[in-house]
């Protein structure tokens, strides 16, 4: 079985995988192709790495922490995965936005993570001890139960 392992079989299957209808995203494609390539590998040690020829490049790998020299590895197959466009909402989608929201809890649980970049597990952690009004400031327990206060901006 080893020899009827080829970099043509590889290449079948990306061809297979990018013709599927709907087509799958790029990163889904190179996702399937590395676990095939990890099975193959370890069902067949003795193989060679599943690597078209021409389809690869040389680069430096670093050690993580850069501990030790970086050393020369090959870069697998893949399929250019394309950039992301993000695009700005328009002024009907931010008012269609704001006014989807029916109480004042809901209002404030949005305003939290947008004013003030509270992650949603933060906000839905706050309590009423957070709120310090005599010092206008909310405690806030972030990731790694890290302590931060932010200040509480009037509307008087």
């Amino acid at each position: 079985m080893p020899a009827d392992l080829s970099e043509s079989i590889l290449l079948d299957y990306v061809r297979f995988q990018s013709n599927k209808q709907p087509r799958p995203a790029s990163s889904t494609i190179n996702d399937r192709v590395a676990v095939a390539d990890r099975a193959l590998h370890r069902s067949f040690p003795e193989t060679p790495c599943q690597m078209a020829r021409g389809f690869h490049q040389a680069f430096l790998h670093r050690r993580p922490m850069g501990l030790g020299r970086p050393r020369l590895a090959l870069s697998r197959l893949r399929v250019k995965v394309p950039k992301l466009n993000i695009l700005p909402l328009s002024v009907n989608e931010v008012a269609r936005f704001w006014s989807s929201f029916y109480t004042s809890r809901d209002l404030a649980i949005v305003g939290l993570m947008l004013l003030h970049g509270l992650r949603s597990a933060e906000v839905l952690a706050l309590n009423l001890d957070d709120v310090l009004l005599s010092e206008a400031q909310l405690r806030v327990r972030g990731k790694g139960n890290k302590l931060r206060f932010l200040p509480l901006v009037s509307c008087l």
